[in-house]
C-alpha cells in the first residue's frame, strides 16, 4: 500500500514540483490561480480565495462561507445560491475590491448575527 501524500520516484517528484509550483500559481490570472491552488490536496474554493486574498495580494477573490452568503442573500437576494453563484456574482458586483467588500460584509454579518 502507497502513501498518497510519498512522491514514487525521480519522475513523480519533478511532476510534482512543476504541478505545485507557487510562483507559478501566483502569477496566473484570477480563475487560473484559483484552480491551481485547488490541485492541492485539502484546498477547496473557501480556502483557495484566502490563500488568493490573503497570501498572495489578489484583492479580487471574495471567499464565501456561511457568513458572507447570509450577507448575500441579506442584501442582494441570493436565495439559496450555491457558494459558487455567490462568489461570481461578488466578483462581477465589486470587481477587483471583491476581498475588500467580503470583509465588510464578513464583519457585519457576525456582529450582527444576521440569520437567514
Amino acid at each position: 500500500m502507497t502513501n498518497t501524500f510519498i512522491a514514487n520516484g525521480e519522475e513523480d517528484i519533478v511532476e510534482i514540483l512543476e504541478k505545485y509550483d507557487l510562483e507559478k500559481i501566483t502569477n496566473m490570472d484570477a480563475d487560473g490561480c484559483h484552480k491551481g491552488l485547488q490541485e492541492f490536496m485539502g484546498v477547496g474554493a473557501k480556502v483557495a480565495d484566502c490563500i488568493m486574498l490573503f497570501s498572495m495580494k489578489k484583492s479580487s477573490a471574495f471567499p464565501v462561507d456561511v457568513w458572507v452568503k447570509r450577507a448575500m442573500m441579506h442584501f442582494y437576494g441570493a436565495d439559496d445560491a450555491s457558494l459558487n453563484k455567490i462568489r461570481i456574482f461578488a466578483r462581477e458586483r465589486f470587481g477587483e475590491y471583491s476581498g475588500f467588500a467580503q470583509q465588510y460584509l464578513f464583519y457585519y454579518a457576525r456582529e450582527n448575527g444576521i440569520k437567514i
